[in-house]
């Protein structure tokens, strides 16, 4: 999601003395210390913004925090989902997300081409696979892993949800193969973000670390195949009008 688009939407909904609904993944929740020992996600309410200063007040009666300041950066990697407390108008109209997923997929002026990706997503597994995680028993080094592996399956979380949106309205079952198939990704990567801390905890033994990597190339292969279908699909004519 674009992270003005979101700072917008929590700008105007908070200055209007309504708080909004955050969730957190488990991991990267900023008070839970036991990972999924407590629970596998957690909501608290958002209740202040310093937009300038990049934070984000939080209140959360779980934990007993009256007022934390969070850094904005870091609630846009962790947090999976938000809810606002009332009906709103559509931002954007269908043709818009249509166009905006076509940009994404087809545009030569892109950061990372989609033939890039799987490419990218191998050259991170080979890492793993022959260095692995170094346990270094810092909280600064745990909360950095965590807060950069999950960005691989709340993305896809993120991406699958997106398309379910506008399969809404199109019906095109390539649409609906990729939503189902990128949050099948999604759940992936956070188990497979499970098991690296398990290894990584247990000295970082190669046998487990091949595990892992058998398990990253299939779910690389799984989303090689789906990009291909997305961006076949976005180039026929007609798609986005």
């Amino acid at each position: 999601m674009d992270k003005n688009f979101m700072l917008d939407r929590l700008e105007s909904r908070l200055s209007s003395g309504m708080p909004v609904l955050v969730g957190f993944d488990s991991y990267d929740c900023p008070w839970c210390v036991a990972f999924r020992r407590l629970h596998t996600s957690h909501a608290c309410l958002a209740v202040g913004l310093d937009r300038p200063g990049n934070i984000i007040y939080l209140t959360d009666a779980y934990y007993g925090k009256a007022l934390e300041a969070v850094d904005f950066d870091v609630l846009e990697q962790a947090c999976h989902f938000y809810a606002l407390f009332d009906l709103c108008d559509a931002s954007r109209s269908y043709t818009d997300w249509q166009t905006t997923l076509q940009g994404m997929l087809t545009s030569p002026s892109n950061l990372v081409q989609p033939g890039e990706v799987a490419a990218n997503l191998r050259s991170y597994a080979e890492t793993y696979l022959h260095t692995g995680i170094a346990a270094d028993n810092s909280a600064e080094s745990s909360s950095r892993f965590k807060l950069y592996a999950n960005a691989l399956p709340i993305s896809r979380i993120r991406f699958s949800l997106f398309l379910q949106l506008l399969n809404r309205e199109a019906h095109v079952p390539a649409l609906s193969r990729a939503a189902e198939g990128y949050r099948h990704a999604g759940e992936q990567w956070d188990l497979i973000n499970q098991f690296m801390i398990k290894v990584m905890c247990s000295g970082n033994k190669p046998a487990g670390r091949v595990k892992i990597h058998r398990k990253m190339c299939e779910i690389i292969s799984l989303e090689e195949q789906l990009l291909e279908e997305l961006v076949q699909l976005t180039m026929q004519a007609g798609w986005a009008q």
